[in-house]
């Protein structure tokens, strides 16, 4: 099954096998994404480490085309094709573990592209984000009702962008307990930069009020969300189409919930 992060990456159009007639109408879209999450009663987190990229063309129609490769700090990315649920295909491109496992340690990946003549052009080179872990943030798993809370920060290597939102549940006509869980989408969702910045030190702290944390109506909070992600851009080739871009990210999530309410394990 392929990751929500991929689904978004790919789009929902349909793919071409037809090449441009030059690099300059090649849309290279290379994603890093390399996240920690801390999950509801359960101790050991879940990393998720990935390398992908998709090629488009100057009107934004995805690539199918195996005479193109993609290669980072010499590592091909392994071509992909997928099937969505009207037949569609959504062609991509990903380093395998082994893959992934080399370039751990490396601060700058360079990508570069094999055209069909055989070709290899530079894409651009990007730096990892610095890293983050569970240890720099400090926030309870579990949250008294009633009580508010802080998250605190420490030695950030670099300005991250904090995301804060609800959880919350409501029972349904049945009588059982819904678990909506929030996003950045909420339009009472937090966001704040942290970390070394201006007028900003490498350390810090957030306090989540009570007003935050408070029930809306039917709607009872169970426990709230934190994301925080690092990202990195590069600068890619002129060669290649404007809307090119290099991306890396490293994200670390916290999950909480208040004692005595529904959550997602059901109690």
């Amino acid at each position: 099954m392929i990751s929500m992060t991929i689904l978004g990456l790919l789009g929902c159009g349909f793919s071409s096998k037809e090449l441009p007639g030059s690099l300059s109408e090649l849309r290279v879209e290379v994603d890093l994404d390399q996240s920690t999450e801390r999950r509801e009663g359960i101790d050991a987190p879940f990393d998720f480490r990935q390398v992908s990229a998709v090629i488009r063309n100057a009107k934004g129609t995805l690539i199918e085309n195996e005479a193109i490769g993609i290669r980072v700090n010499g590592l091909p990315l392994r071509f992909r094709v997928s099937t969505g649920n009207y037949g569609e295909h959504h062609p991509w491109y990903s380093l395998d573990d082994e893959g992934l496992a080399s370039i751990e340690s490396e601060p700058d990946l360079r990508f570069t592209l094999l055209w069909s003549d055989g070709t290899e052009h530079e894409i651009g080179v990007i730096r990892a984000p610095g890293t983050i872990t569970l240890d720099h943030f400090t926030l309870p798993e579990r949250l008294q009702p009633g009580e508010e809370t802080t998250i605190s920060w420490r030695d950030l290597p670099a300005e991250g962008e904090l995301l804060l939102y609800r959880n919350t549940s409501y029972r349904d006509e049945f009588g059982n307990w819904v678990l909506m869980p929030g996003s950045g989408n909420d339009p009472e969702a937090l966001r704040k930069k942290i970390g070394p910045g201006f007028l900003r030190g490498r350390s810090g702290s957030l306090r989540i009020s009570r007003a935050f944390l408070a029930d809306r109506g039917n709607q009872k909070t169970c426990g709230v969300g934190v994301e925080i992600a690092i990202t990195t851009r590069g600068a890619v080739s002129s060669a290649f189409h404007r809307a090119s871009y290099l991306t890396a990210k490293r994200k670390v999530s916290l999950a909480t919930e208040i004692e005595g309410t529904p959550n997602a394990r059901g109690d």
